[in-house]
């Protein structure tokens, strides 16, 4: 069970120079795609459910992975009057997101299961999709371990300018968003 305010005691408790912290978990696995578009049929069990984005922000991401010599990501967009979300396959070009196959599977994040289908990549591929947890806890299922892989840990600090300045401090302070 990964639980998120247990990990945030840890961080903060590791040395007095830390006086907050903040963690946003993620969800992955990994896909081996191939150049027959028979075996790139994939269901992703994940041990949780979804934070799905509103609008036209995506709430899956992916590697790149090579379509006509060029890279694409895994993207999602809303399906009207309905919680689930279709995957799709865009490429992007002079900083534009352009949806090369627009029906490339479903996320259901209510159950946290993600079907990706009907791409076919130049050649063989691993592909790594990512997805935002509903919860900052984890609770594992169906033998799904979970782990903190330290390459992907992004750290940085900054100064706490209340600590340091006192109330005068406050003045220009923003918080952190939850999300990136």
């Amino acid at each position: 069970m990964f639980r998120h305010s247990e990990l945030l005691s840890l961080v903060d408790n590791s040395d007095p120079a830390i006086t907050s912290s903040t963690i946003r978990p993620y969800m992955y696995k990994n896909i081996h795609a191939t150049e027959i578009k028979a075996n790139n049929t994939f269901t992703l069990a994940f041990a949780s459910s979804f934070f799905v984005r509103k609008g036209t922000e995506y709430s899956l991401s992916s590697t790149p992975f090579r379509i006509n010599g060029v890279d694409h990501h895994f993207g999602d967009i809303e399906i009207a009057d309905s919680d689930n979300r279709t995957v799709m396959v865009y490429k992007t070009i002079n900083g534009v997101n352009q949806i090369v196959i627009p029906e490339a599977g479903l996320i259901n994040p209510v159950t946290g299961i993600i079907t990706i289908n009907n791409f076919v990549p130049d050649d063989a591929s691993d592909i790594r999709i990512t997805i935002i947890p509903n919860s900052l806890d984890i609770a594992p299922k169906r033998n799904q371990i979970i782990n903190i892989e330290a390459s992907r840990i992004l750290a940085s600090g900054s100064i706490d300018n209340i600590a340091y300045s006192g109330p005068s401090g406050a003045i220009d302070y923003t918080t952190t968003s939850r999300l990136r």
